[in-house]
């Protein structure tokens, strides 16, 4: 059951679980037992530390944002994108491995 905030006209602001169809009747006061009427509050979206409001702007940047994007190399003048020693040198032409004819 959500939590609501009533006001009492003679002890002030309390607060009371009821169900959501409930929420805009009149609640007892737990002091004075005279009925109080239901106030417009803010949501509780501050309720959790710094430290866990970091972690979650974190983890929902890195979802689709990464903060490191690795270069591609140059080409070589022949065209070869990849490392040395990737295998595939000769593209199928003249060494490496024939069979290979790229990526």
């Amino acid at each position: 059951m959500p939590l609501y905030e009533y006001q009492c006209a003679s002890c002030g602001p309390f607060t009371e679980l009821r169900a959501m169809k409930d929420r805009n009747a009149p609640a007892d006061c737990p002091s004075c037992a005279q009925a109080g009427e239901r106030l417009i509050s803010l949501p509780g979206l501050r309720q959790v530390s710094a430290a866990t409001r970091q972690a979650h702007s974190r983890n929902e940047r890195s979802a689709h944002e990464p903060r490191l994007v690795r270069r591609e190399s140059a080409p070589s003048p022949a065209g070869h994108t990849h490392g040395p020693g990737c295998g595939h040198a000769g593209h199928g032409v003249g060494g490496g491995r024939p069979w290979m004819l790229g990526h």
